[in-house]
């Protein structure tokens, strides 16, 4: 009988959670876990859609008091890969969570089949860990920086790093706890893609963003029909387009050896309820929005063709057209089409432009995100003494 458990972090994932637990309890012997909380010694630690969770639950409910919908919502990844499963499969893997045999999981999913490097081993923040040591007293693992190519986390705009073990720690059941990290080496991201990846897997995982492949219809998309001639796509032309728009460089990043095989791009536009890897579903959410300017009518063509200028004042940059990943949206409310801006340098900016009577258009920007460079050229004024109209002026 269970006499302790773990009371879990904001965001934290299940794999992490138990890890805490064993490193609480001193439990050296993987195996012994397994059978304490899943009833079953052979139990692989899933990092994303973990099984057994029927007797998991039904162990640690007196001590954890979640039911098993919640345990599967808040803490493993089938809320991110929900939007991008059939109906019918929706079910088929939260049935197998549940249920004793979970070696499925993965292959339905698809992430068995695709060529995409799927996560074997908990990723983390280097500043995530100081924050959540200063907040918590205690490291953990955050769910959302499990997903699947989120290579970055977009608070601190840093690169998240794997923890992995040594070769005679290597087990399917064992559990990497935060006690093992070493690497605490803090890169910052110069790549705007990645960030974009980054915040469109987020606002997924976060309920924020809006998308079900059992109702996606890209083949109607305005700026996707002028590829298709009488029922047929041009699969040349646009997988020429896609590598233009993305660059060879970044797809060689996502997708080593297999960069230049891009006619799954024609595929997904005509079948997207088909099995594929949410990053590539992504990719072209991305591409749709981007190209989507190019048919707004010139003169109503709100922020130009790109590349755009950087507005962080401190950055060498400054002003400078040097922005090439753009998102835009129409606001449901004031039917205004706002234009998200992100920078290398880590900062993000949101432009519109509202009608003023007597005014005519008028430009309204605003700061999302200032980026790490700017926040450390603010802590380098703010020690130097000078005052706050000075930096202000600076900033």
């Amino acid at each position: 009988m269970i006499r302790y458990f773990i009371t879990p972090k904001p965001d934290e994932c299940l794999y992490s959670i138990i890890a805490r637990y064993i490193l609480h309890t001193l439990s050296d012997n993987p195996k012994v876990v397994n059978r304490i909380l899943f009833g079953d010694e052979y139990v692989s630690a899933s990092i994303d859609l973990p099984g057994h969770l029927s007797l998991f639950h039904k162990n640690v409910e007196s001590l954890f008091p979640y039911t098993i919908d919640q345990i599967i919502k808040y803490f493993t990844l089938y809320p991110f890969y929900f939007p991008f499963l059939r109906n019918e499969k929706r079910e088929l893997i939260y049935n197998s969570m549940l249920s004793l045999d979970a070696s499925t999981i993965h292959t339905r999913v698809g992430i068995n089949a695709s060529s995409i490097k799927r996560s074997r081993f908990p990723k983390y923040c280097p500043i995530c860990l100081i924050e959540d040591s200063k907040n918590f007293g205690d490291n953990y693992f955050h769910r959302v920086h499990q997903i699947p190519e989120i290579r970055i986390c977009t608070k601190h705009n840093c690169y998240l790093i794997e923890l992995t073990p040594r070769f005679d720690q290597l087990n399917s059941s064992l559990y990497l706890g935060p006690n093992l990290i070493i690497d605490k080496s803090i890169r910052h991201v110069d790549n705007s893609l990645l960030i974009s990846i980054a915040r469109k897997f987020e606002g997924i995982h976060f309920g924020n963003n809006v998308i079900d492949v059992n109702t996606l219809d890209y083949a109607n998309e305005k700026c996707l029909k002028n590829y298709f001639k009488q029922g047929r796509i041009n699969r040349i032309k646009l997988a020429e387009d896609f590598e233009k728009h993305f660059k060879s460089e970044n797809l060689v990043l996502l997708f080593g050896n297999d960069a230049k095989k891009l006619w799954w791009v024609s595929d997904i536009v005509k079948r997207p309820e088909h099995v594929f890897h949410p990053l590539k579903h992504v990719l072209v959410k991305i591409f749709i929005e981007s190209y989507s300017l190019l048919f707004i009518p010139k003169q109503d063509h709100p922020f130009g063709k790109g590349p755009w200028k950087c507005i962080n004042k401190v950055s060498e940059h400054f002003l400078k057209d040097v922005i090439t990943e753009m998102e835009f949206h129409i606001d449901k409310k004031s039917k205004r089409v706002i234009g998200t801006f992100t920078c290398s340098c880590g900062m993000v900016y949101t432009k519109s432009f509202i009608n003023k009577k007597g005014e005519g258009k008028r430009e309204f920007v605003r700061i999302k995100e200032w980026g790490n460079s700017w926040k450390e050229r603010l802590d380098m004024e703010l020690e130097s003494g000078k005052g706050l109209r000075e930096i202000s002026r600076i900033m």
